[in-house]
């Protein structure tokens, strides 16, 4: 090869190399999964390397808590061990390999981490940790750790502090959500009823040593937000649509609330049935939301939907297995979420996915990273790095939506038809198809974006009939208008409610 021809090529190589976008690949990070059936911790980088893998030690005969909390910076984990014999709460060092701080609970006393784990549980400098205990025969009680002097505070359920607010005729444990700026707020969870749809939330104060109502937590199964404390959280509301299982009466995680601290206030983003595990994602500018459905066979199928701030479901992911997701947590370009198939020994155990949502612009894939050697052991993630974004980073309003006004008792409102303008319809999509919203009546109008399965939107023009199809104008819970069609391929679109 002559030089002249050499010096072209590389030329030509230098130049296209300087034209791939900055983001083309996604940022890369690394995730700790948590084994509770037998103590291990596994690291795991974005190429799907196993980085480290961890035996947590615990006294003989002792089994592993449901969670463990893992510090920010994921140098430190916290869990439990118990026997009948013992209790215990271990603080481990992760960089060190070795335990740092053993703290001894009453026996069959139950603690926080048969509720919650999460990095909040340590405080902005990684200097203590909270959690609590409590059950029947037992006081409950916060207890907080200071890492670097091992010495401990605590606050008892017969404090004056807590007595002049608290229900104390009651079986409490507290679930510890945060632990910043020596205040810890946690929610009361009555011992023995943990599936009620919201609790009362506390803070108690280090400083003053006293307790006070916290409105920004209300239910376990919320996210927060650290760079803006923001919460986001899910909850049965019995102004929208699905709020309650039909047979059961049991409530359902029927809407996306935000707490924002800027303003002190909770507000409902977006309703959508069936919803489960909320998380931050793509470095807190989108949220993704488990979503489930109960086929009439009696089997649940799940999947995963991407919202904006607004509310708006940008999409869904493909290849997401219909059953197993038990953890996801966002990244700086998206998230990453667990799967596992069940304790039986011919199922593939857990396994790790990627969905990048950056650059996908709507279309969100699932990409398997790892998969565990252990097939009967599942695994959960606990952390993730790469999750705060930049300084500069700003981020749009959340969406606000408001009940619909009442109705008949069938979705549809007083004098009204199932189709008609003012009724309330599910959208209705097979597999994984997604109904598209356009600009107007008609394909050859803008498309404004996607509507997916399980989403109740209100009539509000139509019916219009072009291009071989009929067109209704909706509105989305966010307040986003567009026209759908009723019908695609034989199956109505739009099912009266």
């Amino acid at each position: 090869m002559s030089k002249r021809l050499m010096f072209i090529l590389l030329f030509i190589i230098t130049a296209s190399i300087g034209v791939i976008p900055a983001q083309a690949a996604s940022t890369p990070w690394t995730a700790w999964l948590y084994e509770n059936q037998v103590g291990r911790m596994t690291q795991i980088d974005s190429n799907g390397n196993m980085v480290k893998e961890v035996q947590l030690p615990a006294a003989q005969g002792e089994g592993y808590s449901q969670n463990v909390a893992v510090s920010q910076d994921g140098l430190l984990v916290t869990y439990g061990g118990t026997s009948p014999t013992t209790n215990n709460v271990y603080i481990y060092d992760l960089a060190t390999n070795s335990n740092v701080f053993e703290f001894n609970v009453p026996l069959n006393a139950a603690t926080s981490f048969d509720f919650s784990g999460g990095p909040l549980s340590y405080d902005e400098n990684h200097e203590t940790f909270a959690f609590s205990y409590g059950g029947f025969g037992f006081q409950w009680t916060l207890v907080v750790i200071n890492i670097k002097t091992f010495t401990t505070t605590s606050l008892k359920q017969s404090d004056p502090a807590a007595v002049s607010l608290l229900d104390n005729e009651s079986t409490f444990i507290p679930a510890i959500v945060a632990n910043r700026n020596k205040q810890v707020t946690f929610l009361l969870i009555p011992y023995g009823i943990d599936g009620a749809p919201t609790y009362k939330g506390f803070t108690w104060s280090q400083d003053t040593n006293t307790v006070a109502p916290n409105l920004m937590y209300n239910t376990l199964d919320s996210t927060t937000f650290a760079p803006t404390n923001e919460v986001i959280s899910l909850a049965s509301n019995d102004g929208f649509p699905g709020s309650q299982m039909p047979d059961t009466g049991f409530p359902v995680n029927n809407t996306l609330q935000v707490f924002d601290p800027k303003v002190n206030q909770r507000s409902i983003v977006t309703s959508l049935p069936n919803l489960f595990n909320p998380q931050f994602i793509q470095g807190g500018e989108r949220v993704a939301l488990g979503h489930f459905e109960v086929l009439a066979s009696g089997e649940q199928t799940q999947s995963l939907m991407v919202l904006d701030r607004s509310g708006a479901v940008v999409g869904t992911v493909n290849g997401v297995p219909s059953t197993g997701i038990n953890s996801v947590l966002g990244t700086q370009d998206g998230f990453v979420f667990s799967y596992s198939s069940g304790g039986n020994p011919q199922a593939t155990g857990t396994n790790l996915y990627y969905v990048e949502t950056r650059q996908a612009n709507g279309v969100f894939n699932a990409v398997s990273v790892w998969s565990s050697s252990t097939p009967e052991v599942n695994g959960q993630l606990v952390w993730v790095s790469d999750s705060t974004p930049a300084s500069t980073t700003t981020f749009q309003p959340w969406g606000q939506v408001q009940a619909p006004p009442p109705s008949d008792g069938s979705g549809v409102p007083a004098g009204g038809s199932a189709y008609a303008v003012g009724a309330t319809v599910q959208v209705q999509t097979t597999a994984n198809d997604v109904l598209n919203l356009r600009s107007g009546p008609g394909v050859s109008f803008e498309r404004l974006g996607i509507v997916a399965h399980g989403i109740i939107v209100t009539l509000v023009e139509g019916p219009v009939s072009a291009d071989g199809f009929t067109w209704w104008r909706v509105r989305l819970p966010t307040g986003v208008e567009g026209w759908v069609v009723s019908q695609a391929d034989g199956v109505n679109t739009l099912i009266p409610r």
